[in-house]
């Protein structure tokens, strides 16, 4: 949703909503999106094939929790398989163009014991992906800071983003980034991990910077660049 994750700010899920960053962006516990339910979604449908060339959806690409391995749960996060009325990209405040340009996406939240992540999925029309990454790149480099969140009623909140390093297996056009987010004295630190593949972005979110939830990040990041390998083999 977003914030990358929604470390957002106002509804967190999905990465929004600062006051409570977190659990609720993630969709699992008590205090999950505003209190909104969550719902599960079936599976993936299979991949296309020269008989039944359907053009690919984020639902093809998403992480399943088949592909991060036993002992992980996963729920669809309240709005997550809407455009209108949800944020991608809110890092270091809104402004981003190419969130016009979405054509289709879906946020699930996953959780293995007390690791929590989540995985998002875009599609987007024309230019769109190409543009959220220059800009993606653009905003971290010059982030100013302290910005006031729209989606977030106009919440204040102080950003620190810091460039990461990636790791091999993922996609050429991968930006990893360390969000610290300050917001009514409340601070949250995050990982977010965004690969950017034709039409596509498809992003890892974490509330939390301990070793087992960046190592969950980087490997659901890794998933999804198997994911975007195949979609690029498919054509769509």
């Amino acid at each position: 949703m977003s914030l990358a994750g929604r470390i957002s700010i106002a509804h967190m899920t999905g990465y929004r909503a600062i006051s409570v960053l977190i659990v609720a962006a993630i969709g699992f516990g008590s205090g999950c999106s505003g209190g909104s339910s969550t719902r599960t979604i079936p599976p993936p449908a299979q991949s296309p094939t020269p008989s039944t060339p359907t053009a690919m959806t984020p639902r093809d690409l998403v992480v399943t929790t088949a592909q991060l391995g036993a002992g992980w749960d996963s729920r669809l996060i309240a709005g997550g398989d809407q455009v209108h009325g949800q944020v991608t990209l809110d890092l270091c405040g809104g402004g981003y163009r190419s969130e016009a340009l979405r054509t289709a996406r879906l946020q699930m939240a996953y959780r293995d014991g007390k690791v929590e992540i989540s995985n998002e999925v875009v599609k987007y029309g024309g230019n769109g992906a190409s543009l959220a990454y220059q800009e993606l790149l653009q905003r971290i480099a010059h982030c100013p800071g302290t910005v006031t969140m729209p989606e977030a009623g106009g919440v204040k909140a102080h950003w620190t983003l810091t460039r990461l390093a990636t790791r091999p297996g993922l996609v050429s056009k991968t930006i990893a980034v360390g969000i610290t987010v300050t917001a009514q004295g409340h601070e949250t630190r995050g990982i977010s991990v965004f690969q950017f593949d034709g039409p596509w972005l498809a992003a890892v979110y974490s509330f939390e910077t301990s070793a087992p939830a960046a190592a969950a990040v980087y490997t659901a990041a890794a998933v999804e660049a198997q994911n975007l390998a195949k979609a690029n083999s498919s054509g769509t």
